[in-house]
């Protein structure tokens, strides 16, 4: 292919990696001056990220089998129109009801935009390189985590909040622009390895997926369906509801219309999997989940990891502004510590997993996070900044050594026709981890302070609310590390 192509690509994935946590990360300084403006509680703040998580959480899978259909750059390119349209209808929002609802429809755009560009990435690139160019885009994600901090608490403080909106919607433009102009021609030119060149599943992983199991493929742009492949209508009707009955009832939990929802999505996830069994073209390949256990539970990881440490910047942002006093400047330059760690240590652990087992890396990466969550559950309101930043750059280097090998061996254990599949489902996976993080946050908000907006008389409900959540998250993380050490060896690809 011609390195041109191969280079926008990068940059291109690269940026839309770069947006979204820019985006999250700068909202959480924000939610004290959005709380304000449009007189919102904590549980209803707490709905400003989670309803993008939700959408989210809706409609990668479908997003991420579709492109494998109808090509991943169309559906990429829709998710960044989208999503520059939603940020700039979410700057202009004069309530929480037109913001909660702009935020959803981000979601839906940043669906169709990761479940697409972590597998557009892997078929630009040779199997040798792929663990590199992950690690890269892996931490363009933390450099706008790292970003999102201390220019959303600057924004906020000197621009209003509504300018970090603007900011995204001048962004998502300049890269849809860019993505049209120089990977029109992409998929023509571009050639994946060959049936020949897959390697074999090494002993206990179980086999991998090979091109017969599925339609055939132009690399970047996604397959070429043959007549036989059609998208699963019915299995996405009933995927929608299943995850988005589940969410929304965990997180108004515990009143009795939580569990009634929980119920329902139950029911409707039961007839999501009984039918997904049964149809030749399914939506979620069952059967490769079943064979592959390494694949199964390389993704159940990335499921508890994120569930563990979303919230983490949602809840010390709470910290550091109600419970410390500080500025929303003050408070992300403290939040950018552990993001900062992440981006300077994934392409260094993304290229170390292509020579070392990637499990390895990945456990002790999960270890590492525990540790810091613990020390997160120890925070009072005289906890010193040199305390928050040693537990924050520990956390911050658990990520950065869990993240890039996990999502390599994830991508290892599938061959290229599945790769829109795969980065779909590793999607789904962080998104609907990211969804239980912050509904068991707002769990707790709900149980000990209320729907009432946050004053000096909530503080000790609130301090306790985060303490249980830091003690929360370090035993998910720690019952991750055990899920990521089981998972069975994958042969580095570096040997390929």
């Amino acid at each position: 292919m011609q390195p041109g192509v191969r280079g926008t690509v990068l940059v291109a994935v690269c940026i839309t990696s770069f947006l979204v946590p820019f985006l999250s990360s700068s909202i959480n300084l924000a939610l004290p001056a959005i709380g304000r403006e449009f007189e919102m509680g904590a549980v209803l703040l707490g709905w400003v990220a989670t309803s993008f998580l939700l959408a989210t959480a809706v409609f990668l899978l479908p997003f991420g089998r579709l492109s494998d259909l109808v090509g991943r750059v169309r559906i990429y390119r829709i998710g960044l129109l989208l999503y520059a349209i939603s940020a700039a209808v979410s700057a202009v929002s004069n309530g929480a009801t037109l913001l909660l609802a702009s935020r959803a429809l981000q979601g839906l755009a940043s669906a169709a935009i990761f479940g697409t560009g972590v597998a557009i990435l892997t078929a630009a690139y040779p199997a040798k390189e792929r663990g590199r160019v992950l690690g890269i885009s892996t931490a363009a994600v933390y450099v706008g985590l790292s970003a999102g901090p201390f220019l959303g608490g600057a924004l906020t403080q000197h621009a209003g909040w509504r300018s970090i909106f603007w900011c995204n919607a001048a962004l998502g433009v300049l890269n849809l622009g860019l993505v049209i102009w120089k990977l029109r021609e992409a998929p023509r030119e571009m050639s994946l390895e060959s049936p020949r060149e897959t390697p074999a599943a090494p002993p206990g992983t179980g086999p991998r997926m090979t091109p017969r199991d599925s339609p055939q493929v132009t690399p970047l742009g996604g397959p070429r369906a043959v007549p036989a492949e059609r998208f699963d209508v019915t299995g996405a009707l009933l995927y929608a509801p299943a995850v988005f009955f589940l969410m929304y009832g965990l997180s108004v939990l515990p009143h009795w219309q939580g569990a009634l929802l929980i119920a329902a999505g139950l029911v409707a996830l039961a007839a999501f999997v009984h039918h997904e069994r049964r149809v030749p073209a399914p939506l979620l390949h069952l059967e490769l989940l079943r064979r592959n256990l390494a694949f199964g539970l390389s993704n159940l990881a990335a499921l508890i990891h994120y569930s563990a440490t979303f919230a983490v910047g949602f809840l010390l942002s709470f910290f550091l502004q109600y419970i410390q006093g500080r500025s929303p400047g003050g408070a992300g330059t403290i939040l950018v510590i552990q993001p900062i760690m992440m981006a300077l240590l994934s392409p260094l652990t993304g290229r170390l997993s292509d020579r070392v087992e990637p499990r390895i890396l990945a456990s002790g990466g999960m270890l590492l996070t525990a540790c810091g969550l613990i020390m997160l559950a120890f925070l009072g309101p005289a906890t010193p900044p040199a305390y928050l930043i040693a537990a924050l750059a520990v956390l911050g280097i658990g990520f950065g050594f869990f993240s890039s090998p996990n999502t390599n061996a994830i991508m290892s254990l599938v061959a290229p026709p599945q790769y829109g599949f795969a980065a779909g489902m590793l999607a789904t996976m962080r998104t609907i981890g990211q969804a239980l993080s912050m509904a068991i946050a707002l769990l707790l908000f709900s149980l000990l302070i209320g729907g009432t907006a946050i004053g000096p008389r909530e503080h000790p409900q609130l301090l306790q609310a985060l303490r249980l959540a830091f003690s929360l998250f370090s035993v998910l993380c720690l019952g991750g590390a055990v899920a990521s050490a089981v998972r069975g060896r994958v042969r580095p690809l570096g040997n390929e």
